[in-house]
């Protein structure tokens, strides 16, 4: 059982780190849109 539980516990800590990337990646699309809307 705990052969299995491994890599599902991976999978999440992948997914989790992954969607926080994401979020890193809006985040900064964001900032950069807000930044060429400074630009006249």
């Amino acid at each position: 059982m705990d052969d299995l539980a491994a890599p599902v516990k991976l999978k999440q800590v992948g997914s989790g780190e992954m969607s926080g990337k994401i979020d890193e990646i809006k985040d900064g699309m964001g900032q950069a849109s807000a930044f060429l809307d400074l630009i006249p």
